[in-house]
């Protein structure tokens, strides 16, 4: 019983890590296409963004601040994040939003709905961004280092 127990321990560790190794894999994300529906009503008029970099950790931290027009009301608003970083909190027009991060996607509901016209949304979050995969021309970041290993 004990054997099985600690196959069964060492197959869902060996699992895990084959899926964490997978989940970083960024290499099917594309720019550009048809927009989803949730997407197609919003006018973004500007993005202001914010990050401190820590390039020892190859992390990021900071927000994205968007300014946007409505042109239907909607109860939720949809923006792409990679599933890779954390959403800390979200705020529109000022005040705190309820969200799901599921995926690339970060849906933002409210339940009362948005109406048509200017929103802000300002989207605090941060983590390990992917790495690119061809850089410039396929997402995420270059980590450089010296001969001696120091950014």
């Amino acid at each position: 019983m004990k054997t099985r127990r600690l196959l069964l321990f060492f197959a869902f560790v060996i699992a895990s890590t084959v899926s964490f190794a997978q989940n970083r894999d960024i290499s099917y994300m594309a720019a550009g296409g048809k927009l989803r529906p949730l997407q197609a009503i919003m006018d973004i008029r500007h993005y202001t963004l914010s990050l401190d970099v820590d390039i020892p950790k190859k992390s990021i931290d900071g927000y994205a601040e968007i300014s946007l027009i409505l042109s239907k009301p909607t109860d939720t608003l949809l923006f792409d994040l990679v599933h890779l970083l954390d959403v800390h909190s979200i705020m529109v027009d000022k005040g705190k939003a309820t969200f799901e991060h599921k995926g690339d996607s970060i849906f933002i509901v409210n339940k009362a709905g948005y109406k048509t016209g200017k929103h802000t949304i300002r989207i605090n979050y941060g983590g390990e961004p992917p790495i690119a995969v061809r850089p410039p021309w396929k997402g995420g970041f270059t980590w450089t280092t010296d001969k001696a290993g120091n950014p």
